[in-house]
């Protein structure tokens, strides 16, 4: 199965664009790489903020297209 990009990003499935794109810009701004204090967050956000990023690009594109 597939991932859950809504669920990545915390928002409901029937979220507008403007709706994705705040919650994209609030985990990418929590998971960015160069905000974390030790090597170890460092990590840890290096996999999420990647994760952020593709759940945003997919759901960006989905929207486009409807």
């Amino acid at each position: 199965m597939g991932k859950d990009y809504y669920s990545i990003l915390g928002v409901s499935t029937g979220a507008s664009a403007s709706s994705v794109a705040a919650a994209f810009r609030v985990k990418a701004f929590t998971y960015h790489p160069l905000k974390q204090s030790t090597p170890e967050a460092v990590a840890d956000a290096n996999f999420k903020f990647a994760e952020t990023c593709e759940a945003y690009e997919v759901l960006s594109n989905c929207n486009s297209i409807i």
